[in-house]
């Protein structure tokens, strides 16, 4: 386990900064950014490139 707290604040800063990319997804930043601290933030962020944001819903016109 890495000791250095060095190490720690930046991989918190880094989790963030990739959550941030997940703004518009299904489960938001505050989602990605747990999955960021327990996985790794480079996994994470691949999945969000490998994946699409949601489409916004479109509501049937009433005409």
């Amino acid at each position: 386990m890495v000791a250095n707290p060095f190490f720690w604040v930046a991989y918190v800063v880094l989790a963030f900064a990739v959550a941030l990319f997940g703004h518009g997804r299904r489960i938001g930043v505050l989602g990605f950014f747990i999955l960021a601290l327990l996985f790794t933030p480079p996994l994470i962020l691949l999945i969000l490139i490998l994946t699409r944001p949601k489409s916004p819903r479109v509501e049937p016109s009433k005409t």
